[in-house]
């Protein structure tokens, strides 16, 4: 009676998993935010002068960063829902080589 089946948990853990979630989506997307902000500021302010230059390197790494992590989970997904689920995960042995083929290197 005290524990939970596993379908309880599971529907428990994806509403909290969709929570943490958007979560990150919002925090990733305020820091590239920033990191934009960081380079048309120095852009509008500094660039004629060529002073404050840490500020590049700190707005590039800032916009550059989440959108990198971003595109690195969504091509791993892709990859993932293109892989057909009856296939079985274990990779299938190498045929064996054919002694007809082999060819003598040392004429």
């Amino acid at each position: 009676m005290g524990e939970e089946s596993s379908m309880e948990k599971t529907k428990a853990g994806n509403g909290n998993t969709s929570i943490v979630a958007a979560a990150w989506v919002v925090f990733s997307f305020s820091v590239s935010l920033i990191g934009a902000f960081i380079l048309v500021y120095w852009s509008r302010c500094y660039h004629e002068g060529n002073e404050e230059l840490w500020m590049v390197p700190v707005g590039i790494v800032l916009f550059g960063v989440p959108i990198f992590i971003w595109f690195s989970l969504v091509a791993s997904e892709a990859g993932r829902r293109w892989q057909p689920e009856n296939s079985s995960s274990t990779v299938s042995p190498a045929p064996e080589p054919d002694e007809n083929l082999i060819v003598d290197l040392y004429l």
